[in-house]
């Protein structure tokens, strides 16, 4: 989760940098990217027989840790922190479901398509280059 957040900085930048006409058409587009990603979860589940869910844990680490005597001197001793991981773990399907699910999709595909379509014509009209 932490390195995708990191993946969304450049893109908020690239966005901020982007002209209006621009903009209009990522926002535009945005519904369609979001199915199309949905698509390749569910062909992707659907190729491997599972879903794939992200987990998160918290592990105890022992380090080393530090602190200061009365008299000013350092001392060091064993601690353990929390360190939050993420890992992933396959979940059992119905792949059946995941086919209909995957079916249903391609047939809202089309009419989003077509939204997205006259909403980008719209966005040039509204800010012609």
């Amino acid at each position: 989760m932490r390195h995708s957040l990191f993946c969304l900085i450049p893109l908020v930048l690239l966005t901020a940098c982007a002209t209006p006409r621009e903009r209009c058409v990522s926002q535009a587009r945005e519904p369609l990217a979001e199915l199309d990603r949905r698509i390749a979860v569910a062909r992707g589940n659907i190729a491997r027989g599972y879903a794939v869910a992200e987990v998160r844990d918290t592990r105890f680490v022992t380090q080393t840790c530090s602190g200061l005597r009365n008299n000013g001197d350092r001392f060091y001793y064993p601690c353990t922190k929390p360190v939050r991981v993420t890992r992933e773990e396959p979940v059992a399907i119905d792949v059946t479901d995941e086919r209909r699910k995957l079916a249903e999709f391609g047939s809202a595909r089309i009419s989003l398509a077509r939204q997205a379509g006259s909403a980008v014509n719209q966005c040039a009209s509204l800010y012609p280059e």
